[in-house]
């Protein structure tokens, strides 16, 4: 370093062989060694740029505008709450057009009002070895045993909780029926 004008100006070493640091012969001065180093620079400078780049993409992501398709409704939002849902658009709507099918397929759930067919259902989960008592009433217990023997069937819903795995109700689908006939005949 030398001063000029009372401030100090940087000049760099000329690089040197490591050859000639280590067996006491004169230094020899390495012709490429400017570029090396704008070489090692531009390098460095654009791992930050990329990397500032990635930071700057991944807070956009999160806290960036939405896609107003994207957006929940506040009454789609509320329903995500309500059952634990993972908030998005599709999840929500997957959620709603299964629960409406419920209504006109068959499905047996809380407040089925035709006992025989959740007798039938309870007895048949009871011959699977699951804790519940054939009475007709579509209780805690046949929602438990329901939920058990998809679990144990790998049967789901078409949507996910907010956790992100997929969801699994106590509701008895036309699906989840013919399973549990199909494993009785198997028995």
């Amino acid at each position: 370093m030398r001063i000029q004008n009372n401030a100090p100006v940087y000049q760099p070493r000329k690089a040197v062989s490591a050859q000639a640091q280590t067996d006491g012969a004169a230094p020899v001065v390495a012709q490429n060694a400017p570029v090396a180093t704008a070489s090692a620079l531009s390098g460095i400078t654009g791992f930050f740029k990329k990397a500032w780049t990635g930071v700057v993409d991944f807070f956009k992501r999160i806290f960036g505008k939405k896609d107003p398709a994207e957006t929940l409704t506040p009454d789609e939002a509320a329903i995500a709450k309500t059952y634990n849902l993972q908030a998005t658009k599709q999840n929500v709507n997957a959620f709603l057009n299964e629960a409406k099918t419920y209504e006109t397929n068959g499905t047996l759930g809380p407040g089925t009002a035709n006992k025989e067919l959740v007798t039938t259902l309870q007895t048949a989960l009871k011959d699977l070895k699951y804790d519940v008592s054939p009475n007709g009433d579509y209780d805690q217990k046949t929602m438990s045993a329901v939920i058990a023997f998809k679990t144990a069937s790998g049967m789901h819903q078409n949507y996910k909780n907010s956790d992100g795995a997929w969801a699994i109700n106590e509701y008895a689908t036309q699906d989840v029926l013919q399973k549990i006939m199909a494993e009785l005949e198997g028995k």
